[in-house]
C-alpha cells in the first residue's frame, strides 16, 4: 500500500515520524519484532523491517526533492511518500 505524496514538505521528521512511530507501536504491542539487519535509511528515506513467525511486514517513507545540485546534498522542499509491505519469508 502506497499513500498519496505529502507535497512541498519542507521538514522531512515533521511527517515521517509520527508515521513510524505509530506503526512501531502498534506493530511491537502486537507482537512483532525489528530486524534491523534488514533496514536501512539515508537523507529522506527509511525502511524499517519488522518479523513475526515466517512473516514480515515493510513500512517505509521515501523523500523525492524538489531542488537537486551535483556537488551538493538535495533540498527541501520535498514529496514525501509512505507505503507499508507485507508478505512471508
Amino acid at each position: 500500500m502506497v499513500s498519496e505524496p505529502f507535497t512541498n514538505v519542507t521538514d522531512i521528521a515533521a511527517v515521517s515520524t509520527p508515521f513510524t512511530k505509530y506503526y512501531e507501536e502498534k506493530l511491537t504491542a502486537a507482537g512483532w519484532v525489528r530486524d534491523m539487519m534488514r533496514e536501512a535509511g539515508g537523507p529522506g528515506a527509511e525502511v524499517t523491517y519488522y518479523t513475526k513467525a515466517d512473516q514480515f511486514i515493510i513500512v517505509s517513507f521515501h523523500s523525492v526533492f524538489k531542488v537537486r545540485h551535483e556537488d551538493a546534498p538535495s533540498e527541501c522542499p520535498c514529496d514525501v511518500e509512505f507505503s507499508l509491505m507485507s508478505g512471508t519469508q
